[in-house]
């Protein structure tokens, strides 16, 4: 059913977005991909070209990098402030608590104490201060490197994608336009037991109420409040 849906729906939502941002805009968007990955053809979805040149900057990055660019971009640049209370950490990276959870891939670059009046609270080790910085100065080199490997078409593409987040209506961003919850989800403001079960306990209704935040701050103000990186929820199968 999904393999049926699914190809319709890319269609559906690149023709919404041509009209939504005007159609010149996406057509750059598409152009600017095609040139880095060397494929023109219309046929192929504009999420797969987005994915493939993110995920080709991601390759380079982490090929020098003490840790990987879905880590840096989301838990270790929000803790690069300073301490964070464990339960904020999904709201400011944008991602889902699973994706943001102090793992095994993020304990040696973060350390989790308890803070009376805070409770538990999240701050980078030596490790993920190093790792930070590294982040900071190889996003810039391998930006440099594709400028000089792809010219022009690098803030050709920058610049696109600026003026996507920038197109308003009556004061409102129109990409928060795309994000407004259905009727009846969770993000949307419903409380409901996940498949499979028949109540909803303290620990679930609060993670539905922090749903509906994090959703209301996409679309509030989704410039600062989507992720700098996507990170896949491999663990729910669907992503933030």
């Amino acid at each position: 059913m999904a393999a049926v849906v699914w190809p319709a729906a890319l269609d559906t939502v690149e023709g919404r977005w041509g009209f939504r941002f005007g159609k010149p805009k996406v057509d750059r968007l598409r152009a600017c991909l095609g040139r880095i990955l060397k494929r023109t053809s219309p046929e192929v979805p504009l999420p797969a070209l987005l994915a493939q040149v993110l995920s080709t900057f991601a390759v380079e990055f982490n090929r020098k990098s003490p840790a990987p660019l879905d880590l840096c971009a989301s838990v270790l640049r929000v803790l690069a402030r300073g301490p964070v209370a464990v339960r904020e950490i999904p709201l400011l990276t944008g991602s889902s608590p699973e994706m943001t959870a102090i793992g095994w891939r993020l304990k040696p670059f973060v350390i989790v104490s308890t803070v009376q009046g805070r409770g538990k609270v999240a701050s980078l080790t030596p490790a993920g201060i190093k790792a930070h910085r590294a982040y900071v100065s190889l996003l810039k080199r391998v930006e440099e490197r594709w400028r000089e490997r792809f010219g022009s078409t690098i803030a050709d593409l920058k610049g696109t994608l600026a003026g996507i987040f920038e197109v308003r209506e009556g004061g409102r961003s129109k990409l928060a336009m795309g994000m407004s919850p259905p009727p009846g989800t969770v993000r949307g403001g419903e409380i409901a037991p996940s498949l499979g079960r028949r109540a909803l306990g303290p620990a679930a209704r609060r993670r539905a109420r922090d749903l509906v935040v994090q959703t209301q701050a996409f679309m509030r103000d989704p410039a600062n409040a989507l992720p700098h990186y996507p990170l896949w929820d491999m663990n729910r199968g669907f992503g933030p």
